[in-house]
C-alpha cells in the first residue's frame, strides 16, 4: 500500500513540475509579446537620468519652457537597437512631455541628451507658471527595454520661474529639416505698458569640411574655422544692421513670445573664403558643416526712447548643420 502511495505520489509532483514549467514558458512568451527588449545572458543595460535642464534656462512666467534630460547606461549590456529609448517628462507628477526620437543603442557607460518632442497636448514644451514646480524626467518609462534595475529611472529637479514684468529670456532654436532648415531665437517678454523690441547677438563656434556627392563630409577633413558672432543686442528700429536679429512688441499685458530668424548669409559671406583653405580633393567640395552657438545675449529695448528694460543671457549649446553644398 504505502508503495502504491508512493508512486501516485511521484506522478503528481511530476505533473506539477510539468504545469509550473509550462506557465513560466508562458509567462515567458508574454512579456515578448508585451514588447520588452529581453535582457542578454551575459549581463543587461541599466539606464538612468543623471541630468534634467530646460530652455530657456531661466524662463519667465507664461514662457514656454522645452525640457532635456540626459541618459545614461550604467549596465553592463548595451541596449537595443532600434527601440525608442523614451524620457517623459512631469510637472508636480503630471506628464508634461516626452521624448521618443531616441532609438540607436547606448553602450555601457555611455550617455546622450535627449529632448522633449511631443506631448499628450499635440505640444512638446510646457507653458510656465508662477511658483516652484517639480520637474522629473523617467527614462524608458514605458519599459520597452528590459533592465537590470527598474527602479532608478527617474530624477527630480526644481524649476521656479521668474516674474514677468518687464522682463524677457530667450533660447537658440533650430527648426526644419533636412536642407530647409534654419536658425532663429525666441524671446518671452513679461507684460509692459510700453511697446518693445527684442535685438539678440549669438556666438559660436563654425566648422567647415569636404562634402562627397553624396553631401557627407568626408573623414579627417573637418577644419575648426574660429568663433562667429551674429547680430547686435543695439541693432532695431533705431539702428539697422544687416545681420540684425531683432523682432517688435506692442504693450502686452499678459507675456508674449517672439521669434526673430538669424541672417545666415552673413556667415558665408564674411566666411567664404576659409573654404579655399580646406584643399578638398577631387570629386569633393568645401563647404561649412556646422554652427554651435553657445552664447546668447538678448535685449528688451523701449520703442520709446530706447531705452534697455531688461536683458537675458544664455550659454545653453545648440548645434545648427550646414546643408551640403552643391556638387
Amino acid at each position: 500500500m504505502s508503495t502504491l502511495k508512493s508512486r501516485t505520489s511521484t506522478r503528481t509532483s511530476a505533473r506539477r513540475t510539468r504545469a509550473l514549467a509550462a506557465t513560466a514558458g508562458a509567462l515567458v512568451a508574454a512579456g515578448a509579446l508585451a514588447g520588452a527588449a529581453p535582457a542578454s545572458a551575459a549581463g543587461a543595460p541599466d539606464l538612468v537620468v543623471t541630468a534634467v535642464s530646460w530652455g530657456p534656462s531661466s524662463p519667465v512666467v507664461g514662457a514656454p519652457v522645452t525640457f532635456r534630460a540626459t541618459i545614461a547606461n550604467r549596465g553592463t549590456a548595451a541596449t537595443p537597437a532600434g527601440v525608442v529609448h523614451g524620457v517623459q517628462f512631469k510637472v508636480d507628477g503630471v506628464m508634461t512631455t516626452w521624448s521618443d526620437s531616441s532609438t540607436a543603442a547606448l553602450a555601457p557607460g555611455a550617455s546622450r541628451t535627449v529632448t522633449a518632442n511631443g506631448g499628450p497636448a499635440a505640444t512638446a514644451v510646457w507653458t510656465a507658471t508662477a511658483g516652484a514646480h517639480r520637474i522629473t524626467a523617467e527614462v524608458d518609462d514605458a519599459r520597452r527595454i528590459a533592465e537590470s534595475d527598474e527602479r532608478n529611472n527617474r530624477l527630480e529637479r526644481t524649476l521656479t520661474p521668474r516674474a514677468g514684468s518687464a522682463t524677457v529670456s530667450s533660447e537658440v532654436v533650430v527648426a526644419g529639416t533636412g536642407s530647409d532648415r534654419w536658425v532663429s531665437v525666441r524671446s518671452t517678454l513679461g507684460p509692459s505698458t510700453r511697446p518693445s523690441y527684442v535685438s539678440s547677438r549669438l556666438s559660436g563656434t563654425l566648422s567647415a569640411a569636404c562634402f562627397d556627392a553624396r553631401g557627407t563630409a568626408v573623414a579627417g577633413t573637418v577644419r575648426d574655422l574660429g568663433r562667429v558672432a551674429i547680430g547686435d543686442t543695439a541693432a532695431g528700429p533705431f539702428r539697422s544692421s544687416p545681420d540684425a536679429v531683432y523682432a517688435v512688441a506692442d504693450a502686452n499685458p499678459a507675456p508674449v513670445t517672439l521669434t526673430a530668424d538669424v541672417v545666415l548669409r552673413a556667415v558665408l559671406r564674411d566666411r567664404a573664403g576659409d573654404l579655399a583653405g580646406l584643399g578638398c580633393a577631387g570629386g569633393t567640395t568645401a563647404g561649412f558643416a556646422r554652427w554651435s552657438v553657445d552664447s546668447l545675449t538678448t535685449q528688451r529695448r523701449s520703442l520709446v526712447d530706447d531705452a534697455v528694460m531688461a536683458t537675458a543671457t544664455s550659454t545653453d549649446r545648440v548645434t545648427y548643420a550646414f546643408p551640403a553644398p552643391a556638387a
